[in-house]
């Protein structure tokens, strides 16, 4: 049980997913400070949805990030 409620907590507390609850809190408060609904999507998008894709590519086990480049591990066999 105390394993399933860290790894829910884990996954809420990320960034993008905290930016996406309080985007909507904000829409719901002042919706007009959006303008429309194309606007909030677009915000969603570029604040929660992209930053969200990045870390199933980080905790990708076989690269190693040095500085900008991407260097794959060579096993020695």
């Amino acid at each position: 049980m105390k394993e399933k409620t860290a790894k829910v907590i884990r996954i809420i507390t990320i960034p993008p997913i905290e930016a996406l609850i309080m985007l909507l809190i904000l829409y719901g408060i002042k919706r007009d400070e959006f303008g429309n609904m194309g606007n909030l999507l677009m915000v969603i998008l570029f604040l929660s949805v992209i930053p969200v894709c990045s870390y199933p590519i980080a905790s990708r086990k076989e690269y190693l990030f040095y500085g900008q480049a991407i260097v794959k591990k060579i096993e020695i066999i």
